[in-house]
């Protein structure tokens, strides 16, 4: 099933939120070594995860199996703009 996780139902979901962190740490501060990400020992977070954040998550009954943060396309671009010319216009 899919989540859409927001400001108004997060504490609905609190597992599923700490999954995801957990998730994310797995994969970007474990495997890929990226250790600015890392402020806890077991979760991943960076500045967009905020109380305004939405998160879209994919679970199967209980478990976090995918997950995506709706600001992902504005993260990527502040992260990386400078490899970047001039900005796409939106929806391209």
């Amino acid at each position: 099933m899919i989540y859409a996780i927001t400001p108004e139902n997060r504490a609905l979901y609190p597992s599923f939120v700490e999954q995801q962190f957990q998730i994310r740490h797995a994969i970007s501060v474990k495997e890929k070594g990226w250790k600015e990400f890392g402020r806890r020992s077991t979760y991943e977070m960076d500045q967009y995860d905020d109380e305004e954040a939405i998160y879209i998550l994919a679970a199967e009954g209980d478990r976090v199996i995918a997950g995506l943060p709706n600001d992902a396309a504005t993260h990527a671009f502040e992260r990386f703009s400078p490899a970047c010319r001039r900005r796409s216009p939106a929806g391209s």
